[in-house]
């Protein structure tokens, strides 16, 4: 896998941890990267063999992202290198019955993979966490020539990326992933594909002792993106409105984001931001085994997503939704996917998947209403 804990790959991580309980083992060939350190629970005990390779990550700077942008595709390729000379090198084939390879945007882990596998005559697992093509579509209105020279290069290079993926997909004894929707696309590729959830660890997240808090808390906790992924409009229409009524004051009623600095922009450049700027707090990622307690101290659990169609995002069951479940705490998602997440939380009565502003309104109403009880 790209990454492994203490970064953040919970999925993965879960998987290893209990694996023993039906009698296999794994040892972890991953990326040798600590960009997150929130998850140093789930390193276990495991064998884990961690790799350098060239860094992939664009940098800011103009004249550095064409620089990146153009050798992309070479240190792409050149990343598997070390991958399959670290597997060759410290494990022996004949201790293993199968390679699994989960794998999310870096498809030089999943070539290596399939390169080692074929060379060790042994079955080929394939796990894919995300697909390009769940993302909303690349395309780039603007006509500028930074802009245009941007979306051309990156475009070029996914293409080359999931030619990769589909060719490596096709041949895989088995294929693996998170939604209804991947599993679908991917069996366009693969006949033995195969559906695993996301998840939770139920020794960690369950639901809590009722405790009185003295405000009233909505949590999101997880990275933020661009508006067509992940929309929180209507949620700041509906709290707007709850201000002008005097509904709502500031030292009882917050909006709680935990999520890396860097992706604050896109909240605090919305263009509604500005009117309930005064009721959202953002904080760091904290360690994963304080999550619980952040969420079972929410009056409510935000999902940020948007509609699921060919201009957003397709098929996306995060971890995060999986654990709010695990809490069982009230789950509002803004704004609806009118698919998969709406089905689920409207099933499960959980909460709701708004579509308008008024459903927003009248679910943070409700659950405003019950915490002042």
């Amino acid at each position: 896998t790209e990454v492994f804990p203490p970064a953040f790959n919970p999925r993965i991580g879960y998987l290893v941890k209990y694996l023993p309980s039906y009698d296999w083992q794994a040892d972890i060939i991953t990326q040798n990267t600590f960009k997150d350190n929130n998850f140093k629970y789930l390193i276990g005990n495991n064998k884990i063999i961690r790799v350098d390779v060239t860094n992939m990550d664009t940098p800011i700077g103009y004249i550095e992202k064409i620089w990146r942008l153009i050798n992309r595709k070479r240190h792409f390729r050149n990343n598997k290198k070390p991958f399959i000379r670290a597997i060759e090198s410290s494990l022996i084939k004949e201790d293993y019955s199968v390679i699994f390879i989960s794998v999310s945007w870096n498809m030089f882990v999943l070539e290596a993979a399939y390169v080692v596998a074929k060379k060790w005559s042994l079955p080929l697992i394939v796990d894919l966490r995300d697909i390009h093509e769940q993302k909303p579509s690349m395309i780039n209105h603007s006509r500028n020539l930074r802009s245009v020279l941007f979306q051309y290069l990156d475009q070029t290079f996914y293409k080359m990326v999931i030619r990769l993926r589909n060719n490596i997909v096709s041949k895989a004894d088995a294929v693996i992933s998170v939604s209804p929707w991947h599993v679908g696309y991917l069996s366009k590729l693969n006949k033995n594909v195969f559906l695993i959830y996301n998840g939770y660890d139920p020794k960690l997240f369950f639901p809590g002792i009722p405790v009185r808090t003295n405000k009233f808390l909505i949590t999101y906790t997880g990275i933020v993106n661009s508006e067509d992924q992940r929309d929180p409009g209507l949620l700041f229409q509906a709290v707007k409105k709850l201000d002008e009524q005097d509904m709502i004051t500031e030292d009882l009623f917050r909006i709680q984001f935990y999520t890396p600095k860097k992706f604050r922009k896109y909240i605090e450049e919305n263009k509604l931001y500005p009117g309930v700027k005064k009721y959202i707090d953002f904080f760091d990622y904290v360690d994963y085994q304080d999550v619980p307690r952040i969420l079972n101290d929410s009056a409510i659990c935000l999902v940020l997503t948007n509609i699921s169609d060919k201009d957003g995002p397709r098929g996306v069951l995060t971890t995060k939704f999986f654990e709010y479940l695990g809490v069982e705490r009230p789950v509002l998602c803004v704004r609806s996917d009118e698919d998969i997440l709406e089905d689920t939380i409207r099933k499960l009565n959980i909460g709701i998947a708004a579509r308008t502003v008024n459903d927003a309104e009248n679910f943070i109403k409700e659950k405003w209403y019950e915490w002042k009880d």
